[in-house]
């Protein structure tokens, strides 16, 4: 994956801190790429990611791989789907921000999790129920527009913020 960031001032040196990526979804796929060449552009990463004890290695050796580039990485273990939870980051964020300026510059919302369930099945009890699809929504859809408005009320959306929403294919 090649990121070209931006900052609006010419070509900025490697070392200039460009401010805050948010990725939600930042341990695994696109989110962990997405993280490290951003940190590889000049850009702090606050990721936002859900792992068991099995997987959080992954995590920790991103947040590591950022911090290694000399950038600032705040990592949360935490359901990004969750409001009171995503209340707690965007708190971290405020204060992040504060401390190192530039506000959140690019927001990538990352999150593949929901049914794979056909919508149409031989045993109707296999075919997605309305439960699977608002849960699957909420998660893929819906959060990106919940953690944008709450990023925005918070003051933190710099001016000319890029906001990147993914989806997955599901189970082809």
């Amino acid at each position: 994956m090649n990121i070209t960031a931006h900052s609006g001032d010419g070509d900025a040196a490697m070392d200039k801190n460009r401010g805050w990526a948010l990725i939600l979804g930042a341990s695994s796929g696109f989110g962990a790429a997405t993280a490290l060449a951003l940190a590889g552009e000049g850009f702090n990463i606050i990721g936002v990611h859900l792992d068991r004890r099995a997987t959080l290695s992954n995590a920790e050796r991103i947040a590591g791989e950022i911090r290694g580039m000399g950038r600032d990485a705040l990592f949360f273990n935490v359901n990004a789907a969750d409001h009171a939870r995503r209340a707690e980051v965007i708190e971290s964020c405020r204060k992040a921000a504060a401390e190192g300026g530039n506000g959140v510059r690019v927001f990538l919302h990352s999150l593949a999790f929901g049914t794979l369930k056909p919508y149409i099945a031989g045993d109707a009890k296999s075919a997605v129920r309305p439960a699977d699809m608002d849960m699957t929504l909420d998660v893929m859809a819906h959060s990106f527009v919940y953690w944008t408005q709450d990023l925005f009320a918070a003051g933190l959306l710099a001016a000319g913020a890029w906001l990147f929403a993914m989806s997955s294919a599901g189970s082809r």
